[in-house]
């Protein structure tokens, strides 16, 4: 789960939802050629040739809405009217043609003007609603799919956060009307994810070559010698370099100072801990060179094929990445570090791949949308 609920819960209401669980109709039945489409039935999208109609959109919308305004916790009141606003408008259009006297809107009326008016939340439902759909064929060609027993998890994971975060006590339907929930839509929000993330460890365990196992954790320390050109260049292990590395004379004069620290470490003169605190570039800096739990391939190459050969508390020979030169300390193995821990630099190592997963699979996909906003207009066109 991507779970800062403050940064992340306006991300959870507009993130990937699938209407898997919200039993979503069929996709219409075949008329006559000469019968006019309704305009419930209209195609707003299609993914890959599955289609999202003008009625699948507008319930989405409205069945939100109504969920919205419902809110009681003040921290959500204030982004629950999304679709009101629209609708507020369109009511006070008709009376402005009425004289100000007494109105009816029918939902049909709503479904029109919603379209015509074509509020953010329309552009934004349709394009979560075709993200949604890319995601699940994507996981169902994969052979993937959500067991009641994983979706009952992933569930209550997401109200023990919502308590948490919201600080709301109740029962689950209370505390999800409470923050503008509908707990018979959850499964737009969740499935996809879940999915999102199955699809993400399946190809890290690609990548890795064998199913993730504790074997595949560690817990380690690092020291860094820079060989980059900037003081500022990051030395974390898997993140890319703000700057490039320096010529091979840059190398070689770090290969003598961390030659020269190994040295220093082995002999006593001094500790792995006080060197990492005295040198290292990085945030490590601050935590004596500790890189925490971490995920087999979440590293640079040449840095974790040598973390995972190194027995427990023994210090590396020196191992050159495109930061510098390293020496790495392992601290714990997998089968000594907690499951919690283990599952939270999985879950670490996951949401870094889950959207570059998500945006490959859309890059794939084949989609059309009536309502995509049009593009923004270049600079260097004009215009005031």
């Amino acid at each position: 789960m991507f779970i800062n609920w403050h940064r992340t819960g306006a991300m959870l209401l507009c993130s990937l939802l699938v209407p898997a669980l919200s039993g979503a109709a069929p996709v219409g039945n075949a008329k006559p050629a000469s019968a006019p489409v309704a305009a419930s039935n209209q195609v707003v999208a299609t993914v890959n040739g599955e289609k999202i109609l003008r009625d699948q959109v507008v319930d989405r919308i409205l069945g939100d809405q109504i969920a919205r305004l419902q809110t009681t916790n003040p921290m959500f009141k204030d982004r629950q009217r999304a679709a009101a606003g629209t609708v507020g408008a369109l009511v006070l259009k008709r009376m402005g043609s009425s004289g100000s006297s007494s109105v009816t809107v029918s939902r049909a009326e709503i479904s029109a003007w919603i379209f015509e008016d074509k509020p953010e939340v329309l552009t934004t439902t349709v394009q979560r609603m075709i993200m949604e759909r890319a995601i699940i064929q994507a996981a169902k060609a994969q052979g993937l799919s959500v067991t009641p027993e994983q979706y009952k998890i992933e569930f209550a994971k997401f109200l023990t956060m919502i308590r948490t975060q919201a600080k709301v006590t109740g029962s689950d339907d209370k505390v999800l009307t409470m923050v503008g929930f509908r707990k018979d839509a959850m499964g737009q929000l969740l499935i996809p994810q879940i999915l999102a993330q199955k699809m993400a460890k399946k190809a890290l365990e690609t990548k890795i070559g064998h199913a993730i196992t504790s074997a595949d954790f560690l817990e380690a320390r690092h020291i860094l010698v820079s060989a980059a050109t900037q003081p500022e260049t990051s030395g974390v292990p898997g993140e890319a370099p703000k700057t490039d590395p320096d010529k091979e004379k840059a190398f070689t004069e770090a290969k003598t100072k961390v030659d020269a620290f190994l040295a220093d470490i082995r002999s006593g003169k001094t500790t792995f801990e006080k060197v990492a605190a005295e040198v290292n570039p990085d945030s490590t800096k601050a935590t004596e060179g500790k890189l925490g739990v971490f995920l087999r391939g979440s590293m640079v190459p040449e840095f974790d094929k040598a973390a995972f050969a190194l027995e427990v508390n023994k210090v590396s020979e020196p191992v050159r990445t495109s930061f510098g030169w390293h020496l790495i300390r392992v601290d714990r193995l997998g089968k000594d570090i907690p499951q919690a821990d283990r599952d939270k630099a999985l879950d670490q190592a996951l949401s870094s791949s889950v959207q570059a997963k998500v945006q490959e699979i859309m890059q794939k996909a084949k989609v059309t949308n009536t309502v995509a906003p049009p593009p923004q207009m270049s600079p260097m066109m004009g215009g005031e």
